[in-house]
């Protein structure tokens, strides 16, 4: 099994529940040592992916309710399912991301 991401800078492990404290990846506090690093650019790209998957999961939603295809119930049910089914697939990728010294401004670099 691969090993958990680590911040580049006190070598730490950063769980898969300590990332949902930072949800943007340019600009991530490790939660150790509170220094800013960034995801490398797979995660990034992941994120980006995240956002339009997220937003079609609730185009279907809103499109089936406008259309009376749906209740509200049978949205919320939808969402749970699609919520469950994608947190395995979250994690998996979790396990490959890396994370690289913040590069916006290295003064910014520094423990607090």
């Amino acid at each position: 099994m691969r090993k958990l991401p680590h911040c580049p800078e006190c070598h730490q492990t950063i769980s898969f529940l300590q990332s949902f404290k930072n949800i943007n990846p340019w600009k991530y506090k490790c939660p150790n040592c509170q220094v800013k690093i960034e995801a490398s650019r797979y995660w990034k790209i992941l994120t980006v992916l995240g956002f339009f998957l997220g937003g079609l999961i609730t185009g279907i939603a809103i499109y089936q309710e406008k259309n009376n295809i749906w209740e509200t119930s049978d949205s919320l049910i939808f969402f749970l399912v699609t919520i469950i089914a994608l947190l395995p697939l979250s994690y998996l990728s979790w396990l490959y991301v890396e994370f690289i010294p913040y590069s916006k401004n290295e003064e910014t670099n520094t423990k607090p």
